[in-house]
């Protein structure tokens, strides 16, 4: 397609040209002046003609080619038509962050409580009949009538308790069991209890039913609420009202015999020498989790315990989970605890870790309690007496704490995920800016590897920017499968006006947010904390555009002059004239304006000289596809005035080719890869050539 230049320059000229030298005039000058010389003419006159000078503008080549070179964003399909592409991959969304149970508040407490204490029962007390009556019964006995008889107070003292100093008993009672081995019945008897250690009477009662000869009475009395020693006496005043007015036989070892045990005590404090002991209390807490748990395996749960005992003597304290188990084995800790007391507790704070333990939970209709148990083992005090009291206990404190779980077997209903923020960077070239698009395609390729389904709720708009252009894109995702992601594609197109209103807008950058409902309410599965939903998000849109107003700036090119010339343009101007000649592949029409300036940088900002536009029209186009079929080519020549073309008597300028796309209006234009644009500019002066200055 190479032709002649419209004003005959010789050659071709490459994009950034060099300087012109000036015409090689002299020895045309010297044949004249031989030729008037020759012709014997008188006072021969300088030769006054119009030469030439040219200045090339340079060459300026433009091709969508190159353009796809250095812009990432811009790409062509199988026909070599041109697309604008964005891809960009976010993060997986993972339920890494969704896969927890929080543990509120737990207090264990193990108090001391009832204090049960066994008494060994007393030494049966026996009573002779010839300690009961005053007067002598024959060794041998004797029968007779039996009066009524009264016998004397007697004071029976118990041995002392040995492993028990004093104590206020809660629950408990003495039982008395009265022997009546007398030949007559006893009518009327009274009891009294003595506490010898604290000097005082613990009670006074009697017994209402006669007591038959031969026979038997029991009383029970409740010790509960009393506060007793280690020694005690049984006081007993007995008779009988009626005797035996028969004869009867009484023999001097005829006896009443008292029998006294100790039933069930339990104190609420004693002193006494404490043996080894072992208590606990057990309780559940409600589990806050969005799921249910049928088996779970934890990634990592810190839990704080803040321990503490009263107890007067050193302890084991036992703190377990019956629901979770390490290595096969019920999660459990023991602590040793110092003797503490009431008032000045042993304290000790701890923080325990768990990693890879599994929970095991039954579900119920009242939710999934998480058992736990407080065990307490005491040393025995080795006999020495010891204050203990109900109150006293031990107790451990376990602050709220989360558990992460690895995975987990069970239900997962549906929850909302948030997924991070998604910037998507669209470079549109400047090339292409002032373009309106037509088509797009805004596309969520989502490839999900958890075994549920979900719901995506994304939401596009520019960055940083209240733009009304909000583009949503939801749909229903497919479940993963076992060790398999399964693929779902969501697509918006141009149908959806905010997506263009959005892509035309030309942000730099559109950002994307929202999340993703995931779950079944119905389903039992194994959920891994690394199952993930990975995708990434497509912008795409064919350069099947309407053009506006796009402007095109190419890289400004470097003109030298030579000194003759630049004396010429100064000296000898008489008319100049700017050509170009353009052949046009693209599929739309244009305005090119020739500016200099006598700084690169001023050529397009501050030009010091704007030639006139000239009008440039469109490739012939495909009506169908709007694809280029066919270059035109067009010449153009352009008038400089005295003023303008002084400015390039310079030594070096510099100037650029200003190109606005012409409107396309309803008709579409299609970039290709093979389009073009081919600006090539010479710049013609004529002077004048003679002697005069």
């Amino acid at each position: 397609m190479s032709r002649r230049h419209p004003l005959d320059r010789p050659g071709r000229i490459g994009r950034r040209s060099g300087p012109t030298g000036p015409l090689p005039l002299p020895a045309f000058l010297a044949l004249l002046a031989l030729l008037a010389a020759g012709c014997g003419l008188e006072t021969p006159q300088a030769p006054r003609f119009q030469t030439d000078l040219h200045l090339p503008l340079g060459r300026f080549t433009y091709t969508v080619e190159e353009l796809l070179e250095r812009e990432e964003s811009l790409e062509t399909d199988t026909t070599g038509a041109v697309l604008l592409r964005v891809d960009r991959s976010f993060d997986p969304i993972t339920l890494r962050d969704s896969l927890y149970a929080d543990v509120p508040t737990i207090d264990l407490v193990a108090s001391v409580g009832e204090i049960p204490l066994e008494i060994p029962a007393p030494p049966e007390v026996r009573l002779r009949a010839q300690d009961l009556v005053t007067w002598e019964i024959p060794p041998g006995g004797l029968q007779a009538p039996i009066p009524p008889f009264t016998i004397p107070l007697i004071e029976s003292a118990l041995p002392p308790f040995e492993e028990y100093r004093e104590g206020s008993i809660r629950s408990g009672s003495i039982t008395l069991r009265i022997d009546n081995g007398l030949p007559v019945g006893i009518d009327h008897l009274t009891i009294r209890i003595v506490d010898l250690a604290l000097g005082r009477t613990i009670d006074t009662f009697g017994v209402s039913e006669p007591i038959p000869s031969g026979g038997s009475g029991f009383l029970a009395f409740d010790l509960g609420g009393r506060r007793i020693g280690n020694h005690l006496r049984v006081d007993l005043l007995s008779g009988s009202s009626s005797g035996s007015a028969a004869p009867v036989f009484l023999h001097p070892d005829d006896s009443l015999r008292l029998r006294a045990t100790f039933d069930d005590l339990r104190f609420d404090e004693l002193e006494a020498p404490i043996p080894p002991r072992r208590f606990e209390t057990i309780d559940s807490t409600r589990v806050d989790e969005p799921f249910r748990i049928d088996r779970a395996r934890v990634d990592r749960a810190e839990v704080t315990l803040r321990l503490e005992s009263r107890l007067p003597l050193e302890a084991a304290i036992v703190v377990s989970l019956p629901d979770v188990s390490e290595d096969g084995e019920i999660w459990m800790r023991r602590y040793r605890m110092h003797a503490g007391s009431l008032e000045d507790p042993a304290r000790l704070d701890v923080v325990e870790t768990l990693e890879g333990a599994e929970i095991v939970l039954p579900a119920r209709d009242d939710g999934q309690p998480l058992r736990y148990r407080l065990e307490v083992e005491t040393e025995g005090s080795g006999g020495a007496v010891v204050r203990l009291d109900s109150a006293m206990r031990a107790a451990v404190g376990i602050e709220p704490f989360r558990i992460t779980l690895a995975s987990l077997t069970g239900l997962f209903p549906p929850r909302e995920v948030t997924v991070d923020p998604i910037r998507i960077a669209v470079d549109i070239p400047d090339e292409i800016n002032g373009v309106a698009f037509v088509e797009a395609d805004l596309i969520a390729q989502l490839e999900n590897g958890i075994p549920l389904p979900a719901t995506a709720d994304f939401e596009a708009q520019a960055s940083g920017s209240e733009s009304r252009h909000v583009v949503r894109i939801d749909g229903e995702i497919a479940a993963g499968e076992q060790d398999r992601q399964v693929g779902t594609r969501l697509v918006v197109d141009e149908s959806e006006p905010g997506l263009l209103d959005l892509l035309n807008a030309l942000p730099e950058e559109i950002l994307l947010r929202g999340s993703l409902r995931i779950g079944d309410p119905q389903r039992t599965v194994t959920l891994h904390a690394d199952d993930s939903v990975r995708g990434a998000i497509t912008l795409r849109a064919p350069a099947s555009v309407r053009v506006e107003d796009a402007e095109y700036r190419p890289d400004p090119f470097r003109i030298e002059v030579s000194q003759s010339t630049r004396e010429q343009i100064r000296d000898r101007i008489e008319e100049a004239v700017a050509g170009l000649r353009v052949v046009n592949r693209l599929p739309v029409g244009l305005t090119a304006r020739l500016q200099f300036a006598a700084d690169s940088a001023g050529v397009y900002d501050v030009p010091s000289l704007r030639l006139r536009k000239v009008t440039i029209p469109a490739a012939a186009l495909d009506p169908a596809t709007g694809r280029v079929i066919e270059p035109v080519v067009s010449e153009h020549e352009i008038g400089l005035t005295h003023e303008d073309v002084l400015f390039f008597a310079r030594e070096e300028l510099f100037g650029g080719v200003f190109l606005t796309a012409a409107p396309t209006g309803p008709d579409l234009a299609t970039l290709g890869i093979d389009d073009a644009i081919e600006v090539d500019g010479m710049l013609r002066i004529r002077v004048r050539v003679d002697d005069r200055p």
